[in-house]
């Protein structure tokens, strides 16, 4: 008896440590940790600092609605964007089911830094699931709340090794391996020789360990795949790679021609052909994985030339388009794939397939399926 009324008494003692210590936090002037209700109980915030729920609801709607223009000018980048739609959070989610919760947040010159959760609730199973952790920045543009993901304070935690084609950032406890970085600068240099192309601006390459790839967005905790991808924000070009060690080429590829504004089918296809769709997938294994499907069937082939298809699918239609970039060149030669990733006169890629190939009377599908068969 006597030893449980001690084991409660040493219990009590620590829960007021905790709330004590609890209350210490509070008192910050830039960080306040807020323990809130689904409804964002406004008890929790300071009377000052009441309109990090405006900033927070910007983050909502963006997630719920998909509006981009929620983001800063400076933020633009589609690949993120798309990253954040399809790993961070399912339209299969109804929004009455959705809720937000502020973890901490801390005041900036221009708005804050919050740190939140966003979770489904399922009532009927008195269950929520967490299905994501993000760190996002709001900042005030023009009088109005706007996103931006927080890669540069991810980047400043980072050290640095330069080469010549790629500022590598990686976690100081990561040894990259300089073969893979030799190689990668070998290959830009190929591939810009033979397309007499070169970047405007030098790439950060970033090397993440594969579960922890988008804590350089901010985003630490989802569900769903973590791929390697080539972005941009403003004038700055990125890789994000957490494969290779420093010679990823297909996003290599994508950095290199980033100047270039293509239809997914051709802009994925080149990078294909030059770099492979993943670096455990060579352009010919795609092929190869492509020709066991009933490609010469119109219907099938739709399918795919139309990307409707699941994401594990998607090297189908890369192998496609590489397929029709590597005809073009070994035809025509580099100008002319340069023409074709730079033409903007069509989205489909069946009337740049007839236009490039100078089809007279022939369906650009059995063009196209020719093509396939012959490799």
């Amino acid at each position: 008896m006597f030893r449980n009324q001690k084991i409660v008494f040493i219990l009590i003692i620590c829960l007021v440590a905790v709330a004590k210590s609890f209350g210490a936090n509070k008192t910050k002037d830039s960080t306040y940790q807020i323990n809130c209700d689904p409804q964002f109980d406004s008890m929790n915030v300071p009377a000052r600092d009441f309109d990090v729920f405006e900033a927070l609801n910007i983050w909502k709607l963006y997630i719920l609605e998909r509006n981009d223009s929620l983001l800063c000018q400076d933020s633009e980048t589609t690949e993120i964007k798309e990253q954040v739609k399809e790993q961070l959070f399912s339209k299969s989610y109804p929004a009455q089911n959705v809720i937000f919760h502020i973890i901490a947040y801390q005041k900036t010159n221009q708005g804050f830094i919050i740190e939140n959760a966003v979770q489904f609730v399922k009532p009927e199973w008195e269950v929520n699931y967490i299905l994501s952790y993000f760190r996002i920045g709001v900042k005030k543009q023009k009088g109005q709340y706007k996103l931006f993901f927080l890669v540069q304070e991810y980047l400043n935690g980072c050290a640095v090794t330069n080469t010549k084609w790629f500022d590598y950032y990686t976690n100081p406890k990561f040894t990259l391996e300089k073969n893979a970085m030799a190689e990668a600068n070998r290959f830009c240099d190929s591939v810009a020789k033979i397309f007499d192309i070169k970047p405007e601006v030098k790439a950060k390459y970033i090397v993440t360990e594969k579960n922890r790839t988008y804590e350089v967005f901010g985003h630490y905790f989802y569900w769903g795949a973590s791929g390697s991808i080539q972005f941009n924000i403003g004038k700055q070009r990125f890789i994000l790679d957490n494969q290779t060690n420093g010679n990823y080429r297909h996003e290599i590829t994508h950095y290199l021609f980033s100047e270039f504004s293509s239809i997914k089918i051709l802009s994925e296809g080149l990078a294909t052909w030059l770099g492979g769709t993943t670096s455990f997938q060579t352009y010919q294994q795609a092929i190869d994985t492509l020709k066991k499907l009933p490609y010469k069937d119109t219907t099938e082939l739709n399918r795919i030339l139309k990307r409707k298809l699941p994401y594990w699918q998607a090297t189908y239609t890369y192998a496609i388009g590489g397929i029709i970039i590597e005809s073009i060149y070994k035809k025509y030669g580099p100008k002319v794939v340069l023409d074709l990733l730079y033409d903007k006169s069509s989205t489909d890629v069946l009337d740049l397939i007839t236009k490039y190939f100078k089809l007279i009377n022939q369906d650009p599908k059995d063009f196209l399926i020719q093509l396939i068969t012959a490799k």
